[in-house]
Order: C-alpha cells, then sequence, then structure tokens
C-alpha cells in the first residue's frame, strides 16, 4: 500500500537493494529510523493527498 501512495504521483520510483549489497541495508533502515521519528510520529494524516503533501513538506524542510 505505501509503494503504491507514494509512487503513484508518476515522479517517484520503488527500487530494490541489489543482490550482494549488505551494507546498503543498514543504510536505509537508519533512513526509515530517522523518518519515522521525525515525521510518522509527529504527522497525523487523514487522506493519500493530505499524506504526500505533507511528506513533500517534510521533504523540502518547509
Amino acid at each position: 500500500m505505501f509503494v503504491k501512495v507514494v509512487t503513484k504521483n508518476g515522479y517517484t520510483e520503488h527500487r530494490r537493494i541489489p543482490p550482494g549489497a549488505k551494507t546498503w541495508q543498514s543504510d536505509v533502515e537508519t533512513s526509515h529510523w530517522i523518518i519515522e521519528r521525525k515525521f510518522y510520529d509527529v504527522v497525523e494524516t487523514n487522506s493519500d493527498v493530505n499524506f504526500i503533501d505533507k511528506l513533500r513538506a517534510y521533504q523540502w524542510g518547509i
């Protein structure tokens, strides 16, 4: 569901980590932790559009 919401705007793309790139996983998990602490735990959304708007604002530091 999350991938569909994020990629449906046509500007983002979901990519998988290449096989054998084990250190990439730690980077992904670190970024997930940061995003969860700074975004998901403090922002409430009520629709897909609202979620995308708030996510863009977070990314741009608004």
